[in-house]
């Protein structure tokens, strides 16, 4: 089952979906529940940057254009903090993956959504996102430590 998740002290989310469209977030939600991922909806550039400097979550899920910004805005965002989320842009053109590439996302997703699509992306997205977390914590354990004396 989907943790629909808006407390303030969630740590991690699986999926953080980023649109004004409130039927987008219950689609996906559906979809996700067989994985049992917990779904944050926001639905602007400011409240998504707003959560993400405050918890963390594994895949971003983020429309093209938003109310007050686009996804530019929340990659490079996103791209200050130590753990940012890997991100899927959904669009209308597949060209746009040339940019969504060179700013750091990870996939895009053309209209009409595919379900099977959407689950390959999200899902590869997500291993990503792990692969990077374990290396981050590998490095961090392989530093020397320094002591003062």
């Amino acid at each position: 089952m989907v943790r629909n998740v808006s407390a303030p002290d969630l740590k991690l989310a699986d999926v953080l979906t980023i649109s004004p469209n409130p039927t987008l977030s219950v689609y996906f939600s559906g979809l996700f529940d067989q994985f049992g991922w917990a779904v944050v909806r926001r639905d602007s550039c400011e409240s998504a940057i707003d959560f993400l400097r405050r918890n963390r979550a594994a895949v971003a899920i983020c429309e093209e254009e938003l109310p007050d910004g686009d996804w530019k805005s929340v990659i490079r965002a996103a791209g200050t903090l130590p753990d940012p989320p890997s991100f899927v842009v959904i669009g209308e053109e597949a060209p746009l993956w040339q940019e969504v590439s060179r700013l750091g996302g990870f996939d895009v997703l053309t209209r009409p959504l595919r379900e099977a699509d959407v689950v390959w992306a999200v899902a590869s997205a997500w291993h990503h996102w792990m692969k990077q977390a374990e290396m981050h914590e590998q490095q961090e354990e392989e530093r020397p430590a320094i002591y003062a004396g």
